[in-house]
């Protein structure tokens, strides 16, 4: 019974964690393929695209993540070298650029 509650205890604390990336909330329970779709702009295709150019395996959880992986991640998505049919937006709305 005792074996029991310190695995529910440990599930409960796995999924209280937040990883804040790019100022935007993942949760810790999620894999990196999911969790990066959870940042605004971040399609399905930019989430696989950051796991292979950045050589991360999808399946790996968001809290599993060093520091300097999550600085890899958020420098990768800010320049973005990555073809533009696979941006959301490729021209911006206002400035047409």
């Amino acid at each position: 019974m005792a074996e029991l509650a310190k695995i529910q205890k440990k599930q409960e604390e796995e999924s209280e964690v937040l990883i804040r990336i790019l100022g935007y909330d993942v949760p810790g329970s999620k894999n990196i393929y999911v969790g990066l779709t959870n940042i605004k702009g971040v399609s399905w295709s930019i989430s696989n695209a950051v796991c292979v150019k950045l050589g991360l395996q999808k399946i790996k959880k968001i809290s599993e993540l060093t520091k300097e992986e999550i600085q890899k991640i958020e420098a990768f998505i800010k320049e973005l070298p990555i073809p533009d049919f696979l941006k959301n937006r490729k021209f911006d709305p206002e400035t047409g650029e």
